[in-house]
Order: structure tokens, then sequence, then C-alpha cells
């Protein structure tokens, strides 16, 4: 499926927000940026206190990935014609710089990637309209580690107290940059046709790698988290 990236789409997976990672790995064959909306990230960047940093990491998503800009041609502007008559016509409105946005997801015959729902209102096009709830990769999978990879946290925590002090923790250097970079370790095993059965996999792997760490797993019980491991240096088999 051609995939074309909204504003807020790339956003959500920059940011490494779990069901738009899915769908990238699992439902694109290919990937598409309409100028439009590099128009509107770009002026984020530079609203923003990061802009090097930002720009550098949507150049690295464009190449990495092999995503293609969808520039702004005359064939566009023939889209652009048909999809604003249309919506006049109809008495409907959405923002102007959407209509591009849009023609340029007609133009190559793409599904559009959004979270507006005006877009809706667009009869030419596909969508793929994401939830509007607020799903960060950070905040869910922080959850999803104390609740799933430690059991014994919570109710057998007491008992386990004096064991837990003697140990070493290591956490995660970014609460957002780092659980980005555990969602790309995800999207490129799916795009390799791996199947990692556990996210928290891709987090653990990311931990180790930040922090320079050996990691000892056991690669006969869960085979197919094993190509994760597979980034950093380890023991298998123990």
């Amino acid at each position: 499926m051609k995939l074309v990236l909204d504003t807020n789409a790339y956003i959500d997976f920059a940011q490494g927000r779990p069901d738009v990672v899915e769908l990238l790995a699992a439902r694109s064959s290919e990937i598409f940026l309409p100028a439009p909306v590099l128009g509107e990230l770009f002026y984020g960047f530079l609203k923003g206190s990061r802009p090097a940093y930002n720009e550098e990491k949507l150049h690295d998503f464009v190449s990495t990935l092999g995503v293609s800009i969808i520039e702004v041609t005359e064939e566009i502007s023939g889209k652009y014609s048909v999809i604003y008559l249309s919506l006049t016509t109809k008495g409907l409105r959405i923002p102007i710089h959407d209509v591009w946005i849009a023609a340029c997801c007609m133009g190559v015959g793409g599904t559009l990637v959004i979270t507006d729902r005006h877009f809706n209102r667009v009869d030419q096009i596909e969508k793929i309209i994401l939830s509007e709830e607020s799903c960060s990769f950070a905040q869910k999978k922080t959850t999803s580690v104390f609740s799933r990879a430690f059991p014994f946290f919570g109710s057998r925590l007491l008992s386990h107290k004096d064991s837990l002090l003697t140990q070493r923790f290591y956490d995660l250097k970014d609460a957002v940059e780092s659980y980005a970079s555990a969602a790309r370790i995800y999207m490129n095993c799916r795009k390799k046709g791996i199947t990692v059965r556990s996210t928290i996999d891709c987090l653990i792997a990311e931990t180790a790698l930040e922090r320079d760490l050996l990691l000892l797993h056991n690669g006969g019980r869960e085979g197919a988290t094993l190509p994760v491991y597979e980034a950093v240096h380890c023991i298998a088999d123990l």
C-alpha cells in the first residue's frame, strides 16, 4: 500500500506512537511525504528549540526508509483544482493547505494517513484515520515494561525488596528519542519479515545498545525475538 503521511502522522511516527509504527511497518509498500507537509514540519522546527536536531531526524527518516517526496507539479495542481471544485460545489471547506496535501496523495494514487477528520470531505482519495487520542510510545511502553517484564513488581514487590536493592537498573537515556529508536528497531524487523512477539524486546535491545551492555537471553524459548537481539552483543541459549 502506498502510504502518504500528513503532518500529524509523521509527528506521531517520529515520537514512536505504536499504532503508526505498526501501520508503516506492516502495510506500506511505499511511503510518501507531500511537499506541503515538509513546509509545515520545517515551520514547526524553526519555531521550536531544536530545529537542527528535528531536521536531521526528518532527513534520517526519509533516507533510511526510502521515503519519496511528492513535489507540487503541474499534474498535482490539476488534482488540486478537481478536489477544490468538488468541495466548493458541495458547499464544503477544508484548510487550503490540506487541499494541496490531498492533491499530492491523489497524484500518486496513495492512501492518506491522517488524524484530521475534515479530510473525510475529500472523496477523491483513500484515507486511514488514526485515533485522535494521544498514544505516546514512551507512556504506554514504560507501563508495559513494569507490568509484563518484571512480574514480581506489585503484590510481590515487598518480598523481593532485598533482592532488588542488590541489582543495578539501567534506564533508557531519553524519554522520547530512546523509545522512538526502539520503535525503529521494531519497524526494521517487520520490514524484513520478522515478527517480534513483544515490543518490550525492542526496548531491552535499545537499552543494551545505549548502555553498551552484554545482553544475555534465552533464544531457544523465544526464537522469533532473536533477530532483535542480534543488533547487540549477546550470549544465547543460556
